[in-house]
């Protein structure tokens, strides 16, 4: 008959005919492929049979039968129930078949296996949702970073502290700049696997940016009690590079170097230039890698040695190679083996030097600010107004943006600190509000937010003069504050996109 011939030129898909009531009829070969059901068992039973007992107990056996006759045709998802007792998910349609004389005769019911798809958007939904959370928890983690960094800060200032305490805030220090950088990383997991993630290049004098990574990870190899071999060419190489993003790779590669050196090892920074590339080394006296491990470390949340591992999330390195790709560069490693440490290898292309690095500002001139700062994180305030009068300045602190208008027509300040998240008044609501009194005419605005493209315009296009990311570090904030009145928003205090 024409619906069994039918039925048979659509392999993988099963096809058969069942009578009004429910019988099956004809069994094609898709029909045992997805149920595992031979025509033999099949061909007589009821429909019920490809259905759980549950689903026939709510009478879903029966649901698309009884649309098709009143409608003539159904379709749907069902679960279907194979000989094996495993359920497999399927596209139903169901098309009645009607005889010469129009009368319904069967009706024809194919269904296709779509359980593979549906894993994969189950799988596909997951990850959004796990990068997400990422974000989520990222954020939330560094809100709580900015008040630890600014009371070390003020610690580490403050002349009359104890000696033991200078030793803890040391301790503190080193281990907020670790947590700084699980959190960052934390941040970028989710553009990496997206394939978003941004540099916006210019000339960079690449010795500034390897000096830079050594001092910040430098308190580090000193706790570890490891030596420190640095080389640089006598004059710097410049590179097209996002400066920040390049000083995370090395930041990283000299993490991870004296996280798996003993102490007493020492680690080693190599920089040359070799036929139009800057190529640096950063080698280590570790515990070193099996060659097996060489390309696998790259791989997201990948660690090895796992019986030596001393923390970190297998991130770095993925992030690590994404970042150096981004430059249109490669990273690579190389390692004698297990004990006899390890070597990366970062290429990048090297660029003609157009002169000295713009946005240089001196990081001190005297000036004494008078500075309100708004930000509903009463820690992160009332510490950064201790931070900022240790400096030299006069800073107070409000809350909420209503706050922060009735301090400003008290204090009377020359420039403002504000968040741009608020749960009152925004901190562009707070800036348009200030710039329509006459102190706010003459003051300097500062954003304090996120380090996203976004953002940063955000705080450009609603006419603040920097764009202040959160932790924010003592020297992006003296930056900030020697910069002249009359300067536009600076990229120079933006740290990586976060």
């Amino acid at each position: 008959m024409p619906t069994t011939l039918l039925a048979e030129s659509l392999p993988g898909v099963a096809a058969f005919e069942v009578s009004a009531d429910g019988e099956i009829r004809s069994w094609n070969s898709g029909a045992q492929e997805i149920t595992g059901y031979p025509p033999e068992e099949a061909i007589g039973e009821p429909l019920s049979l490809l259905f759980t007992r549950q689903d026939v107990a709510c009478g879903k056996d029966r649901a698309g039968l009884d649309a098709a006759c009143a409608s003539g045709q159904y379709e749907g998802d069902e679960r279907l129930a194979r000989k094996d007792g495993s359920v497999v998910h399927c596209q139903t349609r169901i098309a009645l078949i009607r005889d010469a004389g129009g009368c319904p005769a069967g009706m024809l019911w194919t269904a296709r296996d779509i359980s593979n798809a549906l894993r994969l958007e189950e799988l596909e939904s997951g990850s959004r949702r796990v990068q997400s959370f990422l974000a989520i928890l990222a954020h939330e983690l560094r809100n709580p970073l900015a008040p630890i960094r600014n009371a070390v800060d003020v610690i580490t200032l403050t002349p009359s502290v104890d000696v033991r305490i200078q030793r803890c805030a040391a301790i503190i220090d080193r281990q907020f700049h670790q947590l700084e950088r699980l959190v960052n990383d934390l941040l970028d997991v989710g553009r990496v696997t997206a394939g978003k993630l941004k540099v916006e290049l210019t000339p960079t004098a690449y010795s500034d940016v390897v000096t830079a990574s050594i001092e910040s990870i430098r308190p580090v190899l000193e706790a570890a009690g490891q030596q420190l071999v640095v080389s640089l060419p006598p004059k710097s190489p410049h590179v097209s590079a996002y400066a920040a993003r390049l000083e995370q790779v090395l930041v990283n590669l000299l993490s991870n170097a004296t996280k798996y050196t003993p102490r007493g090892g020492t680690v080693t920074v190599h920089v040359v230039v070799e036929d139009g590339s800057v190529v640096t080394t950063v080698s280590d006296t570790g515990h070193g890698m099996v060659p097996a491990a060489l390309d696998r470390i790259f791989n997201l949340f990948s660690q090895e040695s796992e019986g030596i591992s001393r923390g970190g999330l297998g991130i770095g390195l993925a992030l690590a190679r994404a970042v150096v790709e981004a430059h249109g560069g490669a990273i690579q490693a190389d390692s004698p083996g297990p004990g006899k440490g390890s070597t990366f290898t970062v290429i990048l292309p090297q660029v003609v030097s157009c002169g000295e690095p713009a946005g240089h500002v001196d990081a001190d001139t005297g000036r004494r600010r008078r500075v309100l700062i708004l930000d509903d994180n009463t820690d992160s305030a009332n510490s950064m107004a201790e931070l900022l009068n240790l400096l030299g300045h006069e800073a107070r602190a409000a809350y909420t943006g209503s706050q922060a208008l009735e301090l400003a027509a008290e204090f009377q300040p020359d420039c403002a600190l504000l968040a741009l998240e608020m749960p009152d008044m925004s901190g562009v609501e707070v800036l348009d509000a200030l710039q329509a009194t006459p102190v706010g005419r003459s003051m300097q605005f500062f954003a304090l937010g996120r380090g996203t493209a976004d953002d940063v315009r955000r705080s450009q296009e609603a006419g603040f003069h920097f764009h202040l990311v959160k932790p924010l570090s003592i020297e992006a904030l003296r930056r900030a504050l020697s910069a002249p009145a009359s300067r536009p928003i600076q990229e120079g205090v933006r740290q990586p996109e976060r």
